[in-house]
């Protein structure tokens, strides 16, 4: 027999008096300062005015009903209430349930909307402990299976971990109504869309099932980096192949994107780069990227625009940016100097949109001015290697940095990134090249010499030698490392030294050279870290041959900024749809491109970990210990 908690009496009196006049006026908007009107836009969409007529009928109906099927009623409006975003009167209506009291299908019910409501807390964390739990795992009730699953997807794409997600999700749709299927198909479509190409290309090796597959190629049509037009004739030649495929419902919104950026598109850029100065061979290298992509684009029948270039070694920004535009420039691409880029960035007026190819001061609104953002920043490097962790099933890290600005914004973003996924980086340490002391800071870091201390007070104490190993610290699980590739073949071998060895390691792109030499990168093994895509074999970009040489003949860093300039081009009439289609991942020579909030693209790199002293490619599909559960 089952039992709930009594809850206060003017908030259950006031809950049972709503459910009253709702019922009985037969008008949903006299329920609006409870119900519908908190969002702000229920009123005007028939199924969440359908979800919330539900829920005044569920809390009836538990008006009238008593033990297990009452407390079933009030678990189902609460699902419901939390799905419309209704926190705070589904948070109420759950106070009168008891935990504990719970039996049967319940049990997985109830942990399964305290994992929603976690979700609408933001604590990814919490929600997996709840679905973790073997009220939901040993339930044999199908729709807290179908729930669970939904539930963990979102909670999976909350973690940015969207390739988890879809599998979740795809569990749940053949265990859904045609409406909750309406649901997820919008869901799976937003969480395709966060995918890299190369990871949905091995998913679509990988799958017989055709709604999925009918999905990854529309997702990587969307990506595609060609030019609009093809594009354009490629979404019509899906939907002659996939006629009644659900995926038809989000195509109008990205045709359209398309085609207005087809017909927006500049006719006149202008390219501000530095022709001498320091920046002489970045600007020389990045320029060199930029045309390339430009000639192939009009070889290839793509509509391109007219280029200007601008020498911006020693001119004011601004007063440049103001001359292209008089001269009938549309866009400008560029600057590259930093200052130049965060002048720029805090003028409040611009006379025409621009793509910086540098970043000023990240996270810091644009407002609705036209100003982006573009570069090759180990932030977005550390940011992946803090989701990458967290896929991994890891979360405590000690991250271990020389004292450089570059790499001391590297640790912040990626503190920030592990702290928003419910991560905790336990201990920072930052060595000093020209003092040599990376002994010294690891062992610090890992708390060796608390261990050694307390051996030799137990000696003492005994008053006669003792046995004993050293210790590190126990509060970690995995290491992030932001260094050069010199660097780190000295900090590798001391984390060993410091019993720090078993840990796995999650690197910037810096820890490797860029040339494979195994003889000196032996140490480096078993070091995770992003690199650029042409370090994989299957590499399919149009300029692969191009990009290739260039490093060939003039270095890493060099062919980093030359695709750069690849990149810089392949935006340059994509910046609307990025902005428009939130997560859409584009294909570029230097990863896969996405925009943020604050309109700075950012960049996603494959995986690569040494072994026997050269890189070699992670797969692209790799399974989520929970999902593996």
């Amino acid at each position: 027999m089952t039992s709930t908690i009594k809850i206060k009496t003017p908030l259950k009196k006031a809950i049972k008096s709503l459910v009253s006049v709702c019922l009985i006026s037969g008008l949903l908007a006299g329920c609006g300062n409870s119900f519908l009107n908190r969002s702000g836009n229920t009123q005007s969409d028939p199924l969440a005015t359908q979800s919330m007529a539900k829920v005044q009928q569920l809390l009836s109906s538990a008006e009238q009903s008593t033990g297990e099927e009452q407390d079933a009623l009030r678990l189902d409006a609460v699902s419901i209430l939390l799905e419309q975003q209704k926190t705070e009167e589904a948070k109420n209506i759950l106070q009168q349930l008891s935990p504990n009291a719970q039996t049967g299908s319940n049990q997985g019910r109830y942990a399964v909307v305290q994992a929603q409501l976690a979700l609408a807390d933001m604590n990814a964390m919490k929600a997996f402990d709840w679905l973790d739990s073997p009220a939901v795992i040993n339930n044999s009730d199908s729709q807290v299976g179908m729930r669970a699953y939904a539930v963990r997807a979102e909670a999976y794409a909350l973690n940015k971990e969207y390739r988890a997600a879809i599998d979740e999700i795809m569990l749940a749709i053949p265990l859904q109504t045609e409406r909750e299927k309406q649901l997820s198909y919008q869901k799976l479509w937003r969480y395709l869309l966060n995918v890299d190409s190369p990871t949905l290309d091995a998913m679509a090796a990988n799958t017989s099932d055709t709604l999925l597959t009918g999905y990854i190629q529309l997702a990587n049509i969307v990506k595609a980096s060609d030019n609009i037009e093809t594009q354009l004739q490629a979404f019509a030649n899906w939907q002659q192949q996939w006629p009644n495929h659900p995926g038809h419902q989000q195509l109008p919104q990205t045709q359209q994107l398309l085609s207005k950026a087809s017909q927006e598109r500049p006719r006149k850029v202008a390219l501000l780069l530095p022709r001498n100065g320091a920046l002489k061979v970045a600007g020389n290298a990045i320029e060199k990227g930029f045309f390339t992509a430009y000639f192939h684009a009009q070889r290839s029948g793509a509509q391109v625009p007219e280029i200007t270039p601008y020498d911006t070694t020693s001119v004011d920004p601004l007063a440049i940016l103001n001359q292209a535009a008089a001269e009938g420039a549309q866009l400008a691409i560029g600057p590259l100097r930093k200052e130049a880029v965060q002048q720029l960035q805090n003028n409040a007026a611009l006379p025409i949109p621009i793509m910086a190819l540098n970043y000023a001061n990240r996270g810091q609104a644009a407002g609705n001015r036209p100003f982006y953002q573009f570069g090759l920043s180990a932030d977005d490097e550390a940011r992946q290697a803090a989701r990458q962790a967290i896929h991994d099933g890891h979360r405590f890290a000690v991250v271990v940095t020389p004292e450089s600005d570059w790499a001391i914004r590297a640790s912040e973003a990626f503190q920030q990134e592990l702290q928003s996924l419910g991560g905790e980086v336990v201990g920072i340490g930052r060595f000093n090249e020209a003092n040599n002391n990376y002994k010294a800071v690891i062992g610090r870091l890992m708390n060796v010499n608390a261990s050694n201390a307390r051996a030799l007070e137990i000696q003492r104490l005994a008053g006669k030698d003792v046995q004993f190993s050293g210790r590190r610290r126990q509060d970690v699980d995995f290491v992030f490392l932001a260094a050069s590739a010199t660097q780190s073949r000295l900090v590798k071998p001391f984390l060993a030294y410091y019993f720090a060895g078993d840990l796995p390691v999650y690197a910037t792109a810096n820890v490797f050279s860029g040339v494979v030499n195994p003889q000196i990168d032996h140490d480096l093994n078993n070091i995770r870290f992003t690199g650029m895509p042409w370090l994989n074999d299957d590499f399919n970009d149009p300029l692969k041959d191009q990009i290739i040489e260039a490093r060939r003949k003039n270095g890493t860093s060099y062919a980093q900024l030359y695709v750069l300039g690849i990149d810089a081009f392949r935006l340059y009439d994509r910046l609307s749809q990025l902005a428009s289609l939130s997560g859409t991942q584009i294909s570029g020579a230097s990863g896969s491109l996405t925009m943020n909030q604050y309109q700075e693209i950012e960049r996603t790199q494959p995986w690569y970990i040494f072994k026997a002293g050269e890189p070699q490619r992670l797969p692209s599909m790799t399974i989520n210990q929970r999902s593996a559960q």
